[in-house]
């Protein structure tokens, strides 16, 4: 019982210290971005994680159907996974590119699309990202 109510401290205590390093964060970032860049920032983060989310829902999927068939080598999987992270995150962007129009006449400030552009390469490193994680 001792060891389960320690493991359960050093939960309690990793999380608080997770969200005091979060708080910290938080007043850096509003310090460095002042009030226009965060606000800047909360416009385009719901966009940033639907476009991100929609890009990466069929890498999973390829990656465990290509194991599931037992023909295939570790440089096909890794080769069909590439192609449609590729593939994905190229109609996802095309996407986003398209939806400029909509987010000036929302926002009623064209300044917007300079972060959304920045979003773009994000989509392509976070599914990297991802494929990394699957195959490690």
């Amino acid at each position: 019982m001792k060891k389960k109510l320690n493991n359960f401290e050093l939960i309690f205590i990793i999380a608080a210290i997770i969200k005091v390093l979060g708080l910290i964060y938080r007043f850096l970032l509003s310090r460095i971005l002042t009030l226009e860049g965060m606000r800047i920032i909360s416009m385009i983060l719901p966009t940033l994680s639907l476009m991100l989310s929609l890009s990466s829902f069929s890498i999973s999927t390829v990656v465990n159907q290509n194991i599931a068939s037992k023909s295939t080598t570790p440089k096909t999987i890794l080769k069909s996974a590439l192609n449609i992270t590729f593939i994905t995150s190229s109609t996802i962007s095309i996407v986003l590119l398209l939806s400029f129009p909509i987010y000036a006449k929302i926002y009623d400030n064209s300044f917007i699309y300079f972060p959304l552009i920045i979003c773009i390469p994000l989509i392509y490193f976070s599914n990297i990202l991802k494929l990394q994680n699957l195959f490690s």
